[in-house]
């Protein structure tokens, strides 16, 4: 009743260490660089829009959240002005 047992070789040590390209790591490694590129392109937009319009002009919605944005920056929360100094949901914090 001896019978040969047939075992499968063992991995080398090398074969379980991750690949330095391709694989998981290496597409993991290429989508944190290219989200990283997108993140500074879309700072450089930005900024050169923002270069390219000097006498821009607030108007309609963007001086309301310019005077919420004024008001966090100098520590005084959520502007009050905007509703007569009453709680109000007409621009919702964090809204774009």
């Amino acid at each position: 009743m001896t019978e040969a047992i047939e075992r499968a070789p063992l991995p080398s040590p090398r074969s379980a260490l991750p690949r330095a390209h391709g694989g998981r790591t290496g597409r993991r490694w290429w989508m944190a660089v290219a989200a990283g590129l997108l993140l500074v392109l879309a700072l450089a937009l930005r900024l050169g829009y923002v270069s390219e319009t000097p006498g821009y002009v607030l108007r309609h919605d963007a001086i309301d959240y310019d005077t919420h944005a004024r008001s966090i920056a100098n520590g005084h929360g959520f502007s009050k002005t905007l509703a007569r100094g009453r709680p109000t949901a007409v621009r919702p914090p964090g809204y774009p």
